[in-house]
C-alpha cells in the first residue's frame, strides 16, 4: 500500500474513532495492525478505544506497545499517563506525563493532565502551577480554568476559585457543572443568595441536572423555604430515583416540619448516602425496624451519631425491655458510667470496640421511626438519666453552699471537629451578653476553645473542664444548677433527659428534631425552652430574649 494510501486510511479510522463509532473503529484498527503490527498510531488509537470502554489494563498494554515503537509519540504518553492515573498508579502516571511535556512542552492538555494526577496526590500547588502553564500556552482552555478552580477550592482560595470558575463561564456560559461548583463555593462563603442564583442556572441549562436540583434545596433549606426545598429533592429524585442523598435531605426536612412517621420512616435513605453510608457498619445480623418481635432476643442498639444522639434516644431503652428484648447499648467509652448509672437490665459496650453476642440490631438514630410515632406519640418519661449519689454529693460539696442562682452556660459544642461548629456555636463575646452579678455562672463545656481562654480568665464564668471526665461527671455538676443555658450540643439534652430546666438556643436551620416555630419540644416536654435565630447569624435577638427571660427567672 502506498504510503499516501496508508496515511489516508488511518484517518479515516481516526475520523470514525472520533465520531463514536468505536466498534468500526476497532475492527479498523485491528486490520491494520495485521499488516503493519508496530503502527503506533494504530496501537495508541486501539489503546484509547479500549480506555473509553473502561478497561484501563488492556489500554495500557497496547500503550506500551505504542511507545515500544515509537518512543517519541508524546500524545502516546500523555494518555498512558491518563491511564495509569485511572489505575490508582499515581506516580508512575506523573513520569509518562513528564515525559509528554519534555517532547512536546507547548501541550496545554498534557499540563493540565499532569496537574489532576498532582491533585489527586494532594499536590494542589503544584497542581494549580500547572493549570497556570495551560492557560499561558492557551488562556482559552476551559478544562484547565474549571479544574483549577476545583484545585483552589481545596487549597481554601475561595475567591480565587470563584475568579477561576467566572473565567471558565466566559468561555462556556453554557457549562451547567461550572455553575453548579460554582454555587458549593458560594454557600461555602455564605453569600447563599448567590449561591442558590448558580444552582438555578445550572438547572437552567440542564433542567435533567439531579445533583443542582438537590444543591437548591440545601440552600433553600438554609433560607427556611421548606416546601421549595421539598420540591427540589422530589424533582432530584425524579430524575435518580435511588439519589440518596436527596431522599435524606427530604426526610429531614419532613421530620423539621412535624411529619414523624414519613419522615423518620425515609430517614433510612442515609446508609445509601456517600455523606452517611461509610459510617455504616455490617454487624452481620438482621436489622430490627419495629418490624418483629423482640422476646427473648438479644437487641443491639449500635451508635450512628454524637454524644447527644446517644443521649436523645437512648430514652427508648425501658420500651424495649417492656418488649422483652435484651438490650445491649452501644455508646462513647465517656457515656458509659452515666448509661449504667441510669438504665437497669441492660448490657452495654464501648463504641468501635469488639461486639458481645446479639440477634439483630437497630442504630439509634433508627429508634423513632422503628417506634412509628407521631409528634404526639413522643416517649418523653422525664428523668430518664441520672447523675451517680456519690458524685452529686461530691459535686455539691466543691461548690459549697449556694448563695445565689447556679447558671450552666455552654456555647459552643464539644466535637470541635464537627462540621457544623460554627453553625451551631456562639461566640463568647456575645454570650457573655447574659453574665449578672445576681447569678453564678459555671461553663459545663469539657472542651474550651483556645481563642476563648484568655477572656474567660477575665469573666465570672467558673470552668471545671479538667474535671469533666465523662458525661457522669457532667450530670453531676448539671444537678447542682438551677438552669441550663446551652447551644445544641450534648450537654443540652443530658439535662433535659435528666429532668432539668434547660434553654435551648437554636440556629435559624436548626437540626430536624427541634421542628419549626415552637417555644418547646415534644422530646423533653416541661423542662426545655427553646429560642431559635429570626434570620441566618442573628444570635443577638435570642440572647436578649434569654438575657430578658433569665432576669425575670431570677427576680
Amino acid at each position: 500500500m502506498a504510503d499516501s494510501t496508508r496515511d489516508s486510511s488511518l484517518a479515516a479510522l481516526t475520523a470514525l474513532h472520533r465520531a463514536g463509532r468505536l466498534d468500526e473503529a476497532q475492527v479498523g484498527y485491528e486490520a491494520w495492525l495485521l499488516e503493519a503490527p508496530a503502527s503506533s498510531l494504530a496501537l495508541a488509537g486501539l489503546a484509547a478505544i479500549h480506555a473509553q470502554r473502561g478497561d484501563f489494563v488492556k489500554a495500557l498494554d497496547h500503550y506500551a506497545r505504542a511507545l515500544k515503537s515509537n518512543p517519541a509519540n508524546a500524545d502516546a504518553h500523555r494518555q498512558k499517563g491518563i491511564v495509569l492515573c485511572k489505575l490508582g498508579r499515581l506516580e508512575e502516571a506523573i513520569e509518562c506525563l513528564n515525559r509528554a511535556i519534555e517532547l512536546k512542552p507547548d501541550s496545554f492538555v498534557a499540563y493540565n493532565n499532569r496537574a489532576v494526577v498532582l491533585k489527586a496526590l494532594e499536590r494542589f500547588d503544584d497542581a494549580v502551577a500547572d493549570y497556570d502553564r495551560a492557560i499561558a500556552i492557551n488562556s482559552e482552555y476551559l478544562s484547565a480554568w474549571k479544574n483549577r478552580g476545583i484545585t483552589l477550592r481545596a487549597l481554601n482560595r475561595l475567591d480565587e476559585c470563584i475568579a477561576s470558575y467566572d473565567r471558565a463561564l466566559e468561555i462556556d456560559p453554557d457549562d451547567a457543572q461550572i455553575w453548579n461548583y460554582r454555587g458549593h463555593v458560594l454557600r461555602q462563603q455564605g453569600r447563599l443568595a448567590d449561591s442558590l442564583a448558580s444552582y438555578q442556572e445550572a438547572v437552567r441549562i440542564r433542567p435533567d441536572y439531579a445533583e443542582a436540583h438537590y444543591n437548591q434545596s440545601i440552600v433553600l433549606r438554609e433560607f427556611g423555604r421548606h416546601a421549595e426545598a421539598i420540591e427540589c429533592c422530589d424533582r432530584a429524585t425524579a430524575l435518580v430515583p435511588d439519589y440518596a442523598d436527596a431522599w435524606w435531605n427530604k426526610a429531614e426536612m419532613l421530620v423539621l416540619t412535624g411529619d414523624f412517621e414519613n419522615g423518620w420512616a425515609m430517614f433510612e435513605w442515609r446508609w445509601k448516602s456517600d455523606r452517611h453510608g461509610k459510617e455504616f457498619r455490617d454487624v452481620g445480623k438482621p436489622l430490627w425496624l419495629g418490624d418483629g418481635p423482640l422476646e427473648g432476643k438479644r437487641l443491639l442498639l449500635n451508635v450512628d451519631g454524637g454524644l447527644g444522639d446517644v443521649i436523645q434516644f437512648c430514652r427508648y431503652v425501658p420500651l424495649l425491655v417492656r418488649q422483652g428484648a435484651q438490650v445491649i447499648v452501644e455508646a462513647q467509652e465517656g457515656l458509659i458510667p452515666l448509661l449504667r448509672e441510669s438504665f437497669d437490665a441492660i448490657e452495654l459496650t464501648p463504641y468501635l470496640k469488639p461486639l458481645p453476642e446479639f440477634d439483630c440490631h437497630c442504630p439509634q438514630m433508627s429508634l423513632p421511626g422503628a417506634f412509628r410515632q407521631s409528634v404526639d406519640q413522643l416517649t418523653a418519661d422525664l428523668p430518664y438519666l441520672r447523675a451517680p449519689a456519690l458524685l452529686r454529693e461530691a459535686w455539691a460539696a466543691k461548690l459549697g453552699p449556694k448563695t445565689r442562682p447556679r447558671i450552666g452556660l455552654v456555647w459552643s459544642g464539644g466535637n470541635l471537629h464537627y462540621k457544623g461548629q460554627e453553625h451551631r456555636s456562639i461566640p463568647l463575646e456575645q454570650m457573655k451578653s447574659l453574665l449578672t452579678n445576681d447569678a453564678e455562672f459555671h461553663c459545663l463545656q469539657k472542651e474550651i476553645l483556645e481563642s476563648d481562654r484568655a477572656a474567660l480568665a477575665s469573666l465570672p464564668i467558673q470552668t471545671w473542664e479538667a474535671e469533666l471526665h465523662d458525661f457522669a461527671e457532667t450530670a453531676a455538676l448539671i444537678a447542682q444548677m438551677d438552669l441550663v443555658i446551652s447551644v445544641d450540643t450534648a450537654v443540652g439534652h443530658l439535662t433535659g433527659a435528666m429532668g432539668q430546666q434547660v434553654w435551648i438556643i437554636l440556629p435559624f436551620d436548626p437540626d430536624m428534631r427541634w421542628m419549626l416555630n415552637r417555644t418547646d419540644t415534644p422530646w423533653y416536654p416541661d423542662v426545655m425552652h427553646l429560642f431559635r435565630q429570626p434570620s441566618l447569624g442573628d444570635w443577638a435577638t435570642p440572647l436578649a430574649r434569654v438575657r430578658e427571660e433569665m432576669l425575670r427567672w431570677i427576680g
